[in-house]
């Protein structure tokens, strides 16, 4: 298919398709190389272990057996990403190219490649073939010799490979054959034997693939097939398995570590060096010795550094370095981890507070959203992307993420940042929405094997709060032999003393909430008074803002936002996704725009309204409420979805208002038609109180000063409390409620903590006049540009927007009052002119899109 041609200032579609997969692969295969060549540079027989990449671009890729059509392929990578760079494929995201790729999941690919192995991998005790993930149904062969089969994407996959590798040049290929058949196969086998119930016929019941490849409400299907992570011969004589590091944080405010550890190989005469480094200090180390090579050790940490979430206090990390050594001390392995010294209680439900989450003693209200894979295709998805959605999740106060449990287990990279930023995140394990076939003793056993490799991957986290079985399976025959022994079995041996729940959003089986009460339209805003407790998944639909949406359409696809393209891209029942985004608007705003980029903007104003109403009431409800998560913080592809950012990592106006909902502080005002006292709430989630100055303001629509009050208060810490109170008067000449605007403005040691517009009535009620909006445009660095907007009369959701050029802004969709001056920086992706930033810049306001009113 011919390249759709793009404005060169927007983000061109064939880097997302492809380009950020090389990347990686080129990141792995230098870091990879390095490692070789560092063991084996000075030509002599290195004593550790050995590790040699088989990453890269000399692979290829062939349909079954057709090698005559081969084609270059990159590993890691899969075969969608490979065939868009051969251009064998159309970009499976624009308009509906997803239907005319479906073949590729229908048939068996076979990926080949030629090495010499490092000389001195061949002297070695062991050598092994170590391939990180295989997705997913593969069989491996070296030099003609078949080495084994593969059934699990989640699974490192290791063969013995000693008597098979040879000098000089060697041969591997693996073939992947499609999931669905095997599914089907397996279903028709268990039906015969046992008269399987209906929930048992879905293919992701029987393979230990990625849920959402099969398609979800968010994403059309793609059902990749690759060697999607690094893979390697590693040759050694003994080597570290496992390391275990449990902590223990007593009254005296000391630690001690303990730690475990196991080897493979050769056992005589090791002993191991642990070493515990903060901000590269020694703060303590020791020597075990390892009998049949296991062994353990006790450290103890003077003074230690706690680890905290993000918004409670710093971030601190220790680096544990584990040196094997031989019986003449040479260092023959080495790892590491890098762990936070904390304690973390997921606590019941008591008299006193709803559940919660505890750290290092102290209850605290969690905020963030629902993590999604951030591509079908997970190759595509680099370290850089991964750091910048958590990067923007910390900008915005989010201190717990859901890793939603019909994906891939994330990479180590996105813990770490995890684990840096102040992030906690609830592990789900990759089941979701479906019943398991428990009684298949080799599904049973390969998950066995994959939860115990997460478990070891990855327990040492600090940023890991709670571990979850699923996502939203409820009761089944069986259910207790997966999530409660099997599971939790492996969690509580694994991970002593770990928080484990069944499954989330369970009400048989869990204590965390998913509320959708507000995505049926019939019911307001104030449904959510409905539900209270630990919130992990609630959401609203919006649209991504037009440039996304122009990414994978023509132009003709976008007269209508329900034309055929559109309503493709709408995964949630199609049409009744985009019926039920258009009731919110009317509901809340009145007729949609009959243009179409402003219908797309106006629904997310519309998710940012609904989103905030229901944060806002559950922070004022502590502790009857502790946890707020909304459903979902990113998408997999473009369309119209509950994310808060979209597929190009653009900002809806959701993520710029869950700066201000989710602010440590937060000034929030309940008032409503039928109703004629007004309360402003002050929330707090600070470690410690403060003092501020409340200042707020009654206004009208054309904002005449009816009312206001300024007063010092003092805001206990943890808590929300109820600052002001006023009462709608009767008396002639007073304007009508639905005409009322209630601005607030929390000033905490001169800098202002929250600020906000709350209006009395739903906003299709206002009568809003023109606000005569207008701005001036400077260049504040060598990249960035500051905007500074003024308005005569009340602007609601002020946003500024590049036209055709993507852009980073400090801030957007923001009430703006006559008194005050909205400042934004904004910053292109690309450099452009001042005289280019003020010829595209567009500024505008809820008035602009809704052409109502004086």
């Amino acid at each position: 298919m011919a390249e759709i041609p793009i404005d060169e200032y927007q983000i061109s579609r064939r880097e997302f398709l492809y380009g950020a997969a090389g990347a990686a692969a080129s990141v792995v295969l230098a870091d990879k190389l390095e490692t070789a060549t560092a063991s084996t540079g000075n030509g002599k027989l290195p004593p550790g272990v050995i590790v040699q990449s088989l990453g890269g671009s000399l692979w290829r890729a062939q349909e079954g057996n057709r090698g005559d059509e081969s084609f270059p392929a990159n590993v890691p990578g899969d075969i969608f990403t490979d065939l868009l760079a051969a251009d064998r494929i159309p970009d499976p995201y624009f308009r509906d190219n997803n239907s005319k790729v479906q073949w590729v999941g229908r048939r068996t690919w076979r990926y080949t490649r030629n090495f010499i192995p490092d000389a001195a991998i061949l002297r070695k005790t062991f050598i092994k073939l170590r391939c990180h993930g295989l997705d997913t149904l593969a069989t491996l062969w070296l030099n003609g010799i078949k080495l084994g089969n593969a059934d699990n994407m989640y699974r490192t996959w290791e063969y013995d490979i000693k008597n098979h590798l040879k000098p000089g040049e060697n041969i591997i290929e693996v073939e992947f054959q499609p999931t669905s058949p095997y599914a089907a196969s397996k279903v028709a086998e268990y039906r015969n034997q046992r008269g399987l119930i209906n929930r048992l016929k879905a293919p992701q019941t029987w393979v230990r693939k990625a849920p959402y490849m099969w398609g979800w409400d968010w994403c059309r299907p793609l059902l990749t097939c690759g060697i999607w992570k690094p893979i390697e011969v590693i040759g050694f004589d003994c080597r570290i398995t496992d390391v275990r590091v449990e902590q223990n944080l007593d009254q005296s405010g000391s630690a001690t570590l303990n730690l475990i550890l196991a080897t493979e190989g050769i056992s005589t005469g090791l002993s191991a060096k642990t070493t515990v480094l903060f901000n590269d200090q020694l703060v303590a180390d020791t020597v075990m010795t390892l009998p049949s090579g296991h062994g353990s050790a006790e450290l103890r940490i003077p003074n230690p550094q706690l680890w905290w979430p993000n918004g409670m206090g710093p971030q601190h990390l220790y680096m544990i370095v584990v040196e094997l050594m031989a019986s003449h001390g040479t260092v023959i392995d080495k790892t590491h981890r890098r762990i936070g010294l904390r304690t973390i209680r997921y606590v019941s439900k008591n008299e006193a507070m709803a559940v919660h989450l505890e750290v290092n003693g102290i209850p605290f209200f969690a905020k963030g959203a629902d993590w999604v894979p951030a591509d079908n295709i997970p190759t595509r998805v680099t370290p850089e992307i991964l750091r910048g959605y958590m990067e923007d999740a910390r900008d915005c106060h989010f201190n717990l993420l859901r890793f939603w449990g019909g994906g891939y287990y994330e990479p180590q990279s996105q813990f770490d940042v995890c684990d840096e930023l102040g992030l906690l995140v609830i592990f789900e394990f990759k089941f979701a929405n479906h019943f398991y076939p428990v009684f298949d003793a080799h599904w049973l056993e390969n998950v066995r094997m994959e939860v115990q490799e997460q478990l070891r991957l990855n327990r040492h986290h600090p940023c890991i709060a709670l571990w979850s079985g699923n996502n939203e399976i409820y009761w089944f025959h069986g259910f207790n032999k997966l999530f409660r022994d099997t599971v939790g079995g492996i969690v509580h041996k694994e991970l002593p003393g770990a928080n484990y729940e069944f499954g989330s959003g369970d009400p048989g089986s869990s204590n965390d909430i998913h509320y959708w009460g507000a995505w049926d339209v019939t019911n307001p805003p104030k449904s959510f008074q409905k539900a209270n407790g630990f919130i992990t998944e609630f959401g609203m639909q919006s649209f991504p803002e037009p440039t996304t949406v122009d990414a994978y359409t023509l132009p003709e696809d976008r007269g209508s936002i329900d034309s055929k393209v559109m309503v493709y891209h709408e995964r949630s029942f199609g049409r009744f996704g985009i019926d039920n985004m258009m009731h919110a608007v009317t509901n809340y705003f009145g007729p949609p725009p009959t243009d179409f980029d402003d219908a797309l903007w106006l629904t997310q104003i519309a998710q940012a309204y609904v989103i905030g109403y229901g944060v806002e009431h559950w922070r004022r409800s502590r502790p009857e409420t502790m946890a707020t998560l909304i459903w979902q913080f990113n998408d997999s592809w473009p369309g119209p979805t509950w994310s808060m950012i979209d597929w190009y990592r653009r900002w809806k106006a959701i993520m710029y208002e869950s700066k201000r909902f989710f602010a440590p502080l937060l000034v929030s005002v309940t008032a409503g038609i039928h109703s004629d006292e007004v309360q402003i709430w002050v929330v707090s989630d600070r470690m410690e109180s403060v003092s501020g100055e409340l200042h707020w303001r009654i206004t009208d629509v054309d904002g005449k000063l009816l009312h206001q009050v300024a007063k010092t208060i003092t805001i206990p810490a943890q808590s929300s409390h109820v600052f002001g109170h006023w009462r709608y008067p009767v008396k002639e000449g007073f304007p009508d409620k639905e005409n009322l605007l209630i601005w607030s403005t929390l000033r905490v040691e001169g800098k202002i903590a929250s600020e906000g517009c709350h209006l009395v009535s739903a906003p299709k009620d206002l009568h809003l006049p023109k606000p005569g909006l207008k701005h001036s445009v400077s260049r504040s660095g060598e990249d960035t540009f500051r905007v500074v907007v003024e308005t005569r009369k009340p602007a609601l959701w002020v946003w500024v927007h590049l036209k055709d050029i993507d852009a980073r802004y400090s801030d957007n969709f923001v009430h703006l009052a006559p008194w005050r001056k909205l400042d934004i920086e904004v910053r292109p992706a690309k450099r452009i002119s001042l005289s280019e930033c003020e010829q595209r810049l567009k500024v505008r306001s809820l008035r602009d899109v809704l052409h109502r009113g004086a």
